[in-house]
């Protein structure tokens, strides 16, 4: 295997990792933290695109003239069910993402195309005070290895290990009608398991290794009218270094800053449409992405 071709697949690591939590609930969108009423379904689809704006190591943004674009689709069904005889709400639901992505440098580039990741998650809502606009809620989820994946292939899906996420929050409202304010605060840690299908520099198929993460996400939203609302996010993740054959990787581990601001509109009564765009402030390894996503509910 060539040094190019090894190099490109240490720079697209990240890059694969960043794509694969596009639309996975590690990010939650304004309000995604406040339950619907017991009984309801809802059926998700996002289209998403996303381009670099720069490549970095260790902070320092690099020079060599990568480019990565990331194309996506995911499908989110879910429901809202009661928690035995109590007031908490109990939330099972499947995020299956679907897409491509193109990795471009001076001399080398790669795509693939296929499945991502299936993850699988449920929440809790442990507090749910509507009367006060105060929920707590928490979920794990499971991330299977079930995404396209190949080990000669820099660009592949899926990771090719089990993960989970453990993720915890907390929402208040104030106000009501066009006046509505809602704050979310969500707090995750990520666990990984090994790959031990994983390309070494001299060509040898080696076990790859990541710490954990810790990711750390602040939401506002406001209401613009009943049906209508506005939000912004802000989040910040840390930790995740990896090792490669034994080895520690000194050009992995993330001190990520991403901001995003939505839209989002109820109509017909079983419809919602959200339109987000999203910009990566700093990143401390891999690609800067900045882009758009589009999200549909039918709710019933």
């Amino acid at each position: 295997m060539s040094k190019m071709r090894w190099a490109a697949g240490v720079v697209v690591a990240a890059a694969v990792a960043m794509a694969a939590g596009v639309a996975h609930a590690d990010d939650p969108d304004p309000r995604d933290w406040v339950p619907a009423p017991p009984g309801t379904k809802a059926l998700g689809v996002y289209l998403g695109a996303q381009d670099s704006h720069g490549f970095y190591t260790n902070g320092n943004k690099d020079d060599a003239g990568e480019s990565l674009n990331v194309r996506l689709a995911v499908l989110r069904p879910m429901i809202f069910l009661p928690f035995f005889n109590t007031n908490m709400i109990f939330q099972p639901e499947v995020i299956l993402p679907m897409g491509r992505i193109g990795f471009n440098m001076p001399g080398y580039s790669e795509h693939s195309s296929g499945l991502f990741d299936l993850q699988a998650g449920a929440a809790l809502w442990f507090v749910n005070n509507e009367e006060k606009q105060f929920w707590m809620g928490y979920e794990p989820f499971l991330v299977a290895p079930t995404g396209t994946y190949d080990a000669a292939k820099a660009t592949s899906l899926g990771a090719n290990r089990w993960a989970t996420l453990q993720d915890l929050a907390i929402v208040k409202g104030f106000g009501s009608g066009a006046n509505q304010w809602i704050f979310e605060g969500t707090v995750e840690l990520g666990i990984y398991g090994s790959n031990n299908d994983v390309l070494g520099e001299d060509g040898q198929r080696v076990t790859g290794q990541q710490r954990p993460t810790y990711r750390f996400v602040l939401e506002a939203s406001r209401n613009i009218t009943e049906a209508t609302y506005v939000g912004l996010r802000y989040h910040y993740v840390t930790g995740g270094r990896a090792t490669v054959g034994g080895a520690f990787d000194p050009d992995s581990g993330m001190s990520d800053h991403q901001l995003a601001a939505n839209i989002t509109t109820f109509f017909k009564d079983h419809y919602q449409l959200q339109l987000q765009y999203l910009y990566d402030l700093r990143v401390k390894n891999g690609p800067a992405m900045n882009g758009a996503i589009l999200r549909f509910f039918y709710v019933f």
